[in-house]
């Protein structure tokens, strides 16, 4: 399972947007870090649960080398948010990360809270359940659909057994 890790990149966890646009440039780049390590974070619960985490949050070492906007990275994150299970919101005044957690609603993924990762190992563990019983289901029907598994019902008809 893909899941999307959202929540705030450039601001404080409890900044205002109005506190942050007076933040110089060094208070920003502590505010990134410590918003990367806490996506790293959650990313980790996520490995341990058995799914794989997509971390937005990562693409700060590309935003270093690549001058692309604002919006052309959410944009990015917001396709590939498309082919992710869930999305786990981390706290945090973030517009981007609202965004992501909008688009996650209108294409009906879950949203979970990174504070309470409960309901969300009770999602993943429901969802491997199910994942599971499908891919035994597909897997009987080509078993009975091979010749390994009923050989009679292959063999040529018009053949003599003596």
């Amino acid at each position: 399972m893909l899941i999307y890790i959202a929540g705030p990149y450039e601001g404080k966890l409890f900044a205002t947007p109005m506190y942050y646009a007076k933040a110089g440039p060094e208070f920003r780049r502590v505010f990134i870090a410590q918003n990367v390590k806490k996506a790293l974070q959650v990313a980790d619960s996520v490995i341990r649960l058995g799914c794989v985490p997509f971390v937005p949050h990562l693409w700060h070492e590309m935003s270093k080398q690549f001058s692309h906007t604002r919006q052309a990275w959410l944009n990015l994150g917001l396709q590939a948010l498309q082919h992710c299970q869930a999305v786990i919101r981390i706290p945090g005044v973030s517009e981007g990360a609202e965004q992501e957690v909008q688009r996650a609603q209108t294409l009906h993924i879950p949203v979970f809270n990174s504070e309470d990762l409960l309901p969300f190992a009770e999602f993943v563990r429901k969802q491997k359940g199910d994942m599971r019983d499908q891919q035994h289901k597909r897997f009987m029907q080509d078993l009975q659909a091979s010749p390994l598994f009923f050989p009679w019902r292959y063999a040529n008809k018009e053949e003599n057994c003596e």
